[in-house]
């Protein structure tokens, strides 16, 4: 009977435990927040075409239909609150239903007895209470919606409504062009504020005018923050320009000349005057022009030349000096000129913005004056010191540091210079020599030809300054050259173990056919060296295979590269050594040692082995130095450079002819001495009786032209022929 009751006991309480199964609690909360989620959308889209409406209605409002805009507008408010509430409660009660859940997961029952009934529990009341009055939020938005449209199609607004948006797409398009004129308005409105607080501040001294007149950069750099305006508005409106104008004309003109007169007392380096003290016109201050009356901009003017002037006087005071100390304590013409030479340079260099100024250029003109009346008094003797030597070393350069810039241009400069030149001809004058002992610079003539200039170093024993890749085409192709030109007319000059040169031809041919017999490909199977008659030096000749074979290397290797056009540069190479070698051979004669000495240092170079000197050591440079060709590149005649250039390059074109003469649009890049870096231009060329256009670029380095790109080819190095270059270096190029 205990036993009994116990059991009906145990029952009793099991029977009244609560137990909430989690999958079915899971399926009603996915369904309450899709209808939740399907309210929202729903709201949210029909909100945007309302939004967009009312707008479209209230920009049109003229006050005569007061009353239903007014009653719309309170509509669409009772709308908007709704629309906040609903979003921002269905968003709450998302985030509890995802945490909950997160708690649950993956159980299936939860009784009263485990610890998270109590906030199930309250979840689920919250949960069910807050579901039931969102559907009541969803209502009332309804019913607001349903006498918004009821309003908006009234008889009253009936001529508002005829450009409504009707869809999405153009409610977007509609509220976009509302939001960029409240932000354009935004910006006007904080544009005036900004300038009225800035004119409260009562500004006196020039720099903060200046920051005050900047009004259109301020407005200009103030856009980015407000996004995008409507179409056509890239500034301050009219209205706001017009209201500016007169605040700032009004704040500036009463105390600019107090304020410019207190400026310019305080400027006091010569260095920053062109930049401080210049016009107001241009430079950092222009901005005040635009707010500042004409006679307070003449005035303004003269007080800043009045304080420049004094500065330059100063300046030039101090220059001149040290002029005259100069030419009181030093003895020779000589010790003077280095003097006032140092005094020039670091003049410009200390005050390179003032060159420019009419009294510094008067100045200066003095000071050069006076150092062309010295250069005068020595000029006899260094002509005559130049006409008795006997040395290129000695013959270098007489007026080294004895000249400023723009001396170069004086009469007397040019008398020596013309001294120089003659004298050097005179020195370097071709004289063929016997012996290896007398041999001097003239023993040996490259001039007028493609590679003059590299000819001569390698003769020299210059090989620095040769600028020839030693296992390049051109130095293969000069070579073969020479050795073919040597053979054919100094062949009793060469040595009783001559070898023949020969040339490689097919001797068996495969020819392809097509069924119908006609030949559509020929390929050689079999090559042989057949002799050409000329004989050479077998050192010589075996070294010139070598470097024909490593050039031939260096070729296939362009081929593979990837680029199609990386093997131009070389025929552009091969072009340039034209008849050179025939020409050397014959001027140079087969038995003058110079000659001789050139195959030598031939051979040494592509070998790779040390050069020989001439026993007075000269180089390039040394010839150069004696009579320096003026490279100044304001004085370079670009069109017809580059019309050479590309003329020169033309003739390995296969396809195309360059229309000569036809170079436009030169547009040049230059570093920060002037030079040129780019020089970018536009020519013409035919193509199977057609007129193209096509663009170019040449490259400089060390003011030297250095590489043509082409448009078919704009990544690829285009050498430029070296007759050209030579041209260019002896000043053919310069007006």
């Amino acid at each position: 009977m205990r036993f009994l009751m116990i059991t009906c006991m145990f029952s009793f309480i099991f029977a009244c435990t609560s137990v909430e199964h989690i999958p079915k609690l899971n399926r009603t909360l996915d369904q309450n927040n899709y209808r939740i989620n399907k309210a929202k959308y729903d709201i949210e889209a029909n909100y945007l075409l309302y939004h967009a409406q009312y707008a479209t209605v209230n920009r049109q409002e003229n006050g005569s239909n007061f009353s239903s805009i007014n009653q719309l507008g309170s509509e669409f408010e009772r709308m908007t609150e709704l629309k906040k509430e609903f979003i921002e409660r269905s968003s709450r009660l998302h985030g509890s239903t995802t945490t909950q859940r997160q708690k649950w997961k993956g159980k299936v029952n939860i009784t009263s007895d485990d610890p998270e009934w109590e906030a199930l529990d309250k979840f689920k009341d919250y949960s069910s209470t807050e579901f039931e009055e969102l559907l009541s939020i969803q209502n009332q938005y309804g019913k607001s919606e349903t006498r918004f449209n009821k309003i908006l199609k009234s008889q009253a607004l009936k001529p508002y409504t005829n450009k409504l948006p009707r869809n999405i797409h153009q409610a977007r398009i509609v509220l976009k062009d509302i939001e960029q004129h409240k932000a354009y308005e935004k910006y006007n409105i904080e544009l005036l504020e900004s300038l009225e607080n800035k004119v409260k501040s009562r500004l006196t001294d020039f720099e903060s005018l200046t920051k005050l007149a900047a009004f259109d950069k301020y407005a200009r750099s103030r856009i980015s923050k407000y996004g995008r305006f409507p179409r056509g508005k890239t500034g301050p409106s009219i209205e706001v320009e017009q209201k500016a104008t007169k605040m700032i004309f009004a704040s500036i003109n009463p105390i600019i000349i107090p304020a410019a007169k207190d400026f310019a007392s305080k400027q006091n380096s010569a260095r920053d005057i062109t930049i401080n003290l210049s016009s107001i016109k241009q430079g950092q201050f222009s901005y005040l022009v635009k707010y500042t009356s004409p006679d307070n901009i003449r005035v303004i003017d003269e007080i800043f030349n009045k304080k420049k002037s004094v500065i330059l006087q100063g300046v030039i005071h101090k220059d001149l000096q040290k002029s005259e100390e100069i030419m009181a304590t030093h003895k020779t013409a000589e010790d003077k000129l280095q003097r006032l030479v140092l005094l020039r340079n670091e003049f410009g260099e200390k005050y390179q913005g003032l060159l420019n100024e009419p009294e510094v250029k008067k100045h200066l003109s003095h000071l050069q004056q006076q150092r062309i009346k010295l250069l005068v008094t020595i000029e006899p003797r260094i002509i005559a010191s130049i006409k008795t030597t006997h040395s290129l070393a000695n013959l270098k350069d007489p007026l080294s540091g004895l000249l400023a810039q723009g001396d170069q241009q004086s009469g007397v400069v040019k008398r020596i210079k013309q001294a120089q030149s003659k004298k050097l001809n005179s020195l370097i004058a071709f004289k063929p020599v016997r012996r290896a002992s007398q041999l001097k610079v003239g023993s040996f003539t490259s001039q007028g030809l493609n590679y003059e200039t590299e000819l001569m170093a390698i003769y020299l024993g210059d090989f620095e300054n040769a600028r020839l890749d030693r296992n390049g085409m051109a130095i293969s192709s000069l070579f073969k050259g020479y050795l073919d030109a040597y053979g054919k007319f100094c062949r009793k000059y060469l040595p009783a173990n001559k070898v023949s040169i020969t040339v490689s031809k097919c001797a068996t041919e495969r020819v392809t056919k097509n069924g119908w017999g006609t030949i559509t490909n020929t390929s050689c199977v079999k090559w042989v060296n057949v002799p050409t008659g000329l004989y050479a030096d077998p050192k010589l000749y075996n070294s010139s295979n070598q470097i024909s074979r490593n050039a031939g290397m260096k070729i296939f290797g362009n081929v593979f590269s990837g680029d199609p056009f990386a093997s131009r540069a070389i025929v552009d190479d091969v072009l340039s050594v034209g008849n050179d070698m025939n020409t050397l051979v014959q001027k140079n004669k087969c038995n003058n040692a110079g000659l001789k000495r050139f195959e030598t240092n031939l051979y040494y170079f592509v070998e790779g082995k040390a050069p020989l000197t001439l026993p007075g050591k000269e180089t390039l440079s040394l010839i150069r130095n004696v009579y320096q060709v003026d490279l100044d590149s304001a004085n370079l005649n670009l069109k017809t450079l580059l019309d050479d250039l590309i003329s020169e390059n033309a003739k390995g074109w296969m396809m195309n002819r360059y229309s000569s003469g036809s170079v436009s649009n030169i547009n040049v890049r230059s570093d920060k001495s002037g030079s040129p870096q780019t020089v970018k231009a536009r020519y013409n060329f035919s193509s199977f009786g057609k007129i193209y256009s096509g663009n170019v670029s040449l490259t400089f380095a060390k003011n030297i032209p250095k590489c043509l790109y082409f448009s078919d080819a704009p990544q690829t190095c285009r050498h430029p022929s070296r007759r050209v270059i030579n041209k260019y270096e002896k000043g053919k190029y310069f007006n």
